[in-house]
């Protein structure tokens, strides 16, 4: 009897096999974005670009405890500028869970532990710059963070990865190989960051083409890193 939904059914042996479909990537990109600036941008497009990733989730950071410089906008301003920084960006996403955390620390591994229970149909990988894998045996939990989630390394300007021997030392043989592994090679540098931005608005030097035009304009709408509105309108 013919299958009266396929009436011409292929026998078995001709039929494709079901392929397992894949669980979307979710580039966790965790910082203080103070401010969120172009090289921010420029980076999370490269990770879409190249295919590394689906999907690029900005986090901007609580009260890291790594983090010895004080925070120079709050919290409110931080999440504003990086809203509108990405408005209009196919593919990024952003998440106030660390600036929603209560009173006291905020650490990566708790972050993304809550962000694998929030998204448990995604595949998680946290995005971290070459000059945060010097220090993070400084992390809390550092080897547990490593051995439990997935990591892409992004090249920092100047900044040379640690040799193998020193990550075994602080991270085991097994962790060190997955780090060196996790390194993106290939990857284009962005040399720009938030210091060099608060410290030109600081002097009252311009900053065009540094920040997303909307991110520009608010930081000097609301005097933010001793920005004088006349400097700008």
């Amino acid at each position: 009897m013919q299958d009266a939904m396929n009436p011409n059914p292929l026998p078995p042996e001709d039929r494709m096999p079901d392929t397992p479909s894949r669980a979307p990537v979710l580039a966790v990109f965790g910082g203080s974005f103070d401010p969120v600036h172009n090289g921010h941008l420029q980076l999370a497009r490269a990770i879409l670009d190249r295919d590394l990733a689906d999907e690029v989730l900005f986090v901007p950071a609580g009260r890291p405890p790594h983090k010895t410089e004080g925070q120079l906008a709050s919290a409110e301003d931080r999440l504003a500028m990086l809203r509108l920084a990405i408005e209009s960006e196919a593919g990024f996403s952003m998440s106030d869970i660390e600036l929603n955390r209560a009173e006291g620390f905020t650490y990566t591994i708790d972050t993304l532990t809550i962000l694998g229970q929030v998204f448990p149909d995604h595949d998680l990988v946290f995005l971290l710059g070459m000059d945060s894998l010097r220090d993070l045996h400084k992390w809390h939990r550092a080897p547990e963070l490593v051995s439990r989630h997935r990591l892409m390394i992004y090249p920092r300007p100047c900044v040379h990865p640690p040799a193998y021997v020193e990550l075994t030392q602080r991270f085991g043989a097994r962790n060190a190989r997955k780090l060196q592994e996790s390194i993106l090679d290939g990857f284009p540098l962005f040399d720009l960051s938030a210091s060099r931005i608060r410290e030109a608005l600081t002097a009252h030097r311009r900053i065009e083409g540094l920040c997303p035009d909307a991110v520009e304009r608010y930081i000097y709408s609301k005097s933010l890193y001793g920005a004088i509105p006349t400097d700008y309108y």
